[in-house]
């Protein structure tokens, strides 16, 4: 008798939720259908209802209907368990000797990717991860090309990684206080003054693992199809890779070819030599026309910004640095030539200056040289629509040092990687590894001004090339690109190379030592304080 009891106490708690919401339900419905219902119970109707039901045609079609599908998806299931479901006895027949059961499987695939870093990830970690990622702009409005590029990577990616993409402008620079704020995003895209900030205050992981990762990384030849200069661009002193390359853009000389040939330079100027003859003779041309208001033109525009002056720098065989990069050298003798050329130039009235970008004074003729970025493209053929601008073919050329050694300043955008979980860091590199696919890089430049940061890419562009032969221009310079130093005290020294080009173009030309000594001085109290 007890284990009787102990039998139905055993299935009570499943007796009772059979009846709760099995038996009682149905028997409430029925209790229901028997009367006249609103928000409480109105008079018994009997089986009115139910009569209604059946006469009425309007309620049988969706009765036969559902009762129909019923039975055809009750009997698909039973055929489907059939075919599925093997009878015991014949996984027994594949019972081996030893008593173990044969696999006739293939076996599934690993479902983790390695990374140097930190061992091992689940796949399935990364699937649907949300990953936010900062773009600091510091130059006029190109995001659209890239909010394009992450809508198709969420879009396509296999791992359903999800990125969202915040914009800043360069003067936001509230986002360099990292030190401040809890709100991190997981990369940060930028040109390197912003992300050796980031680096400074040890918010950056190093890329180079996962670059080498035998799994998820570049292989030789993916490495190799990069341009050298920008690829480690944003590697500091001690090797740490602090940012993975995105774009370029180049400092280049804007030259007019036409006005050049009427002057009778059939060919742009192959050394500094040259550059220097065709600046002066625009010059001198005139200050000999009919025209007396552009008088004191016509040759290079002289704008001495760090950037203008690394890249005569870069030309002259120098980078402002010693020969072990572990310092800065503005004493060379490289530096004191073009400190020099620069001040002849502009006492012989062979250089100027303006207010302004020298869009204007290039394309009426003022300027047969200006030094800018080939981001000034668009707004220099707006110049040349003015009217009153000249219809002269120009182009871009690089800047030539005394031996014909070209170069053109490169300055990168790459991407940092902050240092947040394994998990969101890997699915972070995935994103970037898409981005530095030749067909992705070639989309990106097609949207925007910037130049691929792959050789790959350059041969995907030949048609836009052609559609857009000025930026086209640019493309072939890629080679002889080089990048500024990458050192947490760049950017204060930058000023001081400024003010010292400035102050020595007013000054006199036996004072140029001098000056470049005090540089070097400064440049090195600078460093010193940045470490």
């Amino acid at each position: 008798m007890r284990e009787y009891f102990t039998a139905y106490l055993m299935i009570a708690p499943a007796t009772i939720l059979v009846f709760l919401f099995g038996i009682f339900p149905v028997g409430f419905a029925l209790f229901v259908s028997l009367h006249k219902w609103r928000i409480k119970r109105g008079d018994f109707k009997g089986r009115d209802f139910q009569r209604k039901f059946i006469v009425e045609n309007r309620y049988i079609s969706p009765f036969v209907v559902i009762f129909s599908m019923s039975i055809i998806l009750l009997g698909c299931s039973s055929v489907s368990l059939e075919k599925d479901v093997e009878p015991i006895q014949e996984i027994e027949k594949k019972t081996t000797a030893e008593g173990s059961v044969e696999s006739f499987e293939e076996e599934p695939r690993s479902t983790r990717t390695p990374i140097s870093e930190f061992g091992e990830i689940e796949i399935s970690d990364l699937r649907g991860i949300s990953i936010e990622v900062w773009q600091v702009l510091n130059y006029r409005d190109h995001s659209e090309g890239m909010i394009a590029i992450v809508d198709n990577f969420n879009t396509e990616n296999e791992w359903e990684i999800f990125v969202e993409l915040r914009t800043y402008k360069d003067t936001e620079i509230d986002i360099l206080d990292v030190g401040e704020s809890d709100d991190f995003p997981d990369a940060i895209l930028s040109n390197s003054v912003v992300l050796v900030e980031w680096y400074a205050d040890d918010q950056l992981v190093d890329i180079t693992p996962y670059i080498n990762d035998s799994v998820v990384g570049l292989i030789d030849e993916e490495q190799a199809d990069f341009y050298q200069y920008i690829f480690d661009g944003a590697m500091a002193a001690d090797k740490f890779r602090v940012g993975f390359p995105l774009n370029q853009t180049i400092n280049v000389l804007f030259y007019n070819e036409t006005w050049a040939q009427e002057l009778g330079f059939e060919n742009p100027p192959q050394t500094s030599f040259e550059l220097r003859q065709q600046a002066c003779a625009a010059a001198a041309y005139n200050n000999s026309d009919d025209d007396p208001s552009n008088d004191g033109t016509g040759g290079l525009v002289l704008y001495p910004s760090a950037t203008n002056i690394m890249s005569w720098l870069f030309a002259y065989g120098d980078d402002g640095l010693t020969d072990d990069g572990a310092a800065y050298d503005f004493t060379s003798e490289s530096t004191e030539a073009v400190a020099t050329i620069w001040k002849e130039m502009w006492d012989e009235g062979c250089a100027f200056a303006t207010d302004t970008y020298p869009n204007p004074e290039f394309a009426t003729r003022q300027a047969l040289f200006i030094m800018s970025s080939n981001v000034e493209i668009p707004y220099l053929d707006r110049a040349f629509d003015i009217e009153g601008a000249t219809e002269d073919e120009w182009t871009m050329i690089p800047f030539v040092g005394p031996d014909g050694t070209k170069a053109v300043n490169a300055d990168g955008q790459y991407f940092g990687i902050v240092d947040t979980t394994p998990e969101r860091k890997l699915a972070t590199w995935l994103f970037l590894k898409y981005l530095s696919t030749p067909e992705v890089q070639a989309e990106r430049s097609s949207l925007n001004a910037f130049y691929p940061v792959r050789k790959r890419a350059k041969d995907i562009l030949e048609e836009y090339k052609i559609e857009k032969p000025h930026w086209g221009s640019g493309l072939d310079l890629l080679m002889y690109g080089r990048g500024e130093p990458f050192r947490v005290s760049w950017q204060p020294v930058r000023r001081f190379v400024h003010d010292a080009f400035k102050y020595m173009l007013q000054g006199s030309t036996e004072d140029i030592p001098m000056i470049l000594g005090e540089l070097n001085e400064t440049a090195a109290e600078l460093d010193a304080e940045a470490e």
